[in-house]
């Protein structure tokens, strides 16, 4: 404190005019010239000798601390504030779906986990047949089933059993009525000659084989009224071809080339744009058609093309109209489901007419396969009695690998 005396004379008056000046130098200018000298002075709080603002020590001299808006030390963010429920919390810690505080603007629900199926998802969103509330941490319960018509629920009948009209996620189930009382009361509506909403058709009864089935679904080979009374009358076989028929021949018969329910038969030729739909077996035209895989101008099998049009094994076909089939057993490379092929047809030598092995042989290679004897190699092999390594037919084992009973002494 420093006092000053100022004297002023006019005549003889002097007036004494005394002031006391207390300026605190050491408060206002020194904390500006010092903060961060490393000498903690004055008002200051802290002074580590730095101008670094996301320390422990702010460069204004006061200490750190979650909510002055600088993200220090172990804090993983600072906002400027402490609300608990904006993207950074009031410990300085980045908001998450699972933190247990509900965040508004981008969260439905937060109950403090990341499962689903507790009525708060893993995502942090309201999952149906729960009644949720709170926010720090939201506290979800199952309400479906309760009794109550809740959000999100088009019905409750007081349990979560499926299969009575209200199923077990609160949804009404197809073919029933349900009310909109607390519980809600359902009764089976596919039956009762209305046309209800998820029921395609109702004829009045759950049978099926009538067109409306016993699940108010429509069948095929019928013509149905659109009316709440369902009216459904056989269209398949009264000759005439309808919605969702192929073709109709006036009988309810399959196997003639139009089935019972008037659905085109694999070789058959079926007329087309005329009714009754005409039919006649196709197989064995000599031409290729829908469903056939070769046609050879018969309906003989063991010739290459079955006698319903169909590959057979061990022959090479064209595609030309009609097929025509050659044995591939015997052109010495071995084809399809062949064993061997030895460039024959020839049976007895290893690789026999129809391209199988044959016992007491050893085959090998593929174009074309050569076989040889197992017999008088020495070793017993499959369907052997003996193998005495030589071809001889005069001793106890012959050619054939053969034991054979030595004649009787004299």
């Amino acid at each position: 404190m420093k006092r000053i005396a100022l004297f002023f004379g006019t005549g003889s008056i002097f007036v004494l005019l005394a002031l006391s000046l207390s300026i605190s130098i050491e408060g206002v200018n020194a904390q500006q010239d010092t903060c961060g000298n490393g000498i903690k002075e004055g008002n200051e709080q802290c002074d580590d000798g730095n101008q670094v603002n996301t320390d422990k020590c702010s460069n204004a001299c006061r200490l750190a601390y979650c909510g002055d808006g600088f993200a220090q030390g172990n804090e993983q963010c600072d906002d400027g504030n402490l609300i608990e429920t904006d993207g950074c919390n009031n410990y300085c810690v980045k908001a998450r779906c699972g933190d247990g505080r509900l965040r508004k603007d981008s969260e439905q629900c937060d109950d403090g986990n990341e499962k689903s199926g507790d009525g708060c998802t893993a995502w942090c969103a309201l999952e149906k047949g729960f009644g949720c509330s709170g926010e720090k941490p939201t506290v979800c319960k199952k309400s479906c089933g309760n009794g109550q018509k809740e959000s999100g629920e088009q019905c409750d009948d007081g349990n979560a059993m499926s299969g009575d009209g209200c199923n077990s996620q609160c949804y009404r189930e197809k073919g029933f009525d349900c009310t909109s009382a607390n519980p809600a009361v359902c009764i089976k509506s596919c039956g009762n000659g209305k046309v209800d909403p998820g029921e395609e058709c109702d004829d009045g009864n759950v049978k099926s084989g009538d067109g409306c089935a016993a699940q108010c679904t429509l069948e095929r080979g019928f013509e149905c009224s659109t009316a709440s009374l369902t009216v459904c009358t056989r269209s398949c076989g009264n000759g005439t071809v309808g919605t969702g028929e192929q073709c109709d021949d006036g009988n309810f018969k399959s196997g003639d080339g139009c089935n019972a329910f008037c659905f085109l038969e694999r070789g058959f030729d079926c007329s087309s744009g005329v009714n009754p739909t005409v039919c006649k077996n196709s197989c064995g035209n000599g031409k290729v058609d829908v469903g056939e895989q070769c046609d050879d101008g018969n309906t003989n099998k063991g010739d290459g093309c079955s006698a319903q049009c169909t590959l057979e094994k061990n022959f090479d076909c064209t595609d030309a109209n009609p097929t025509v089939c050659k044995s591939s057993c015997g052109n010495g490379t071995m084809d399809n489901d062949e064993q061997c092929d030895d460039g024959n047809a020839v049976n007895g030598d290893g690789c026999n007419s129809k391209c199988a092995r044959e016992k007491g042989f050893e085959c090998s290679g593929v174009h074309p396969t050569v076989c040889k004897t197992l017999c008088g190699n020495g070793k017993v092999d499959t369907g052997e009695q003996c193998d005495d390594g030589n071809q001889v037919n005069t001793d106890l084992c012959n050619n054939l690998c053969k034991t054979t009973v030595p004649p009787p002494s004299n």
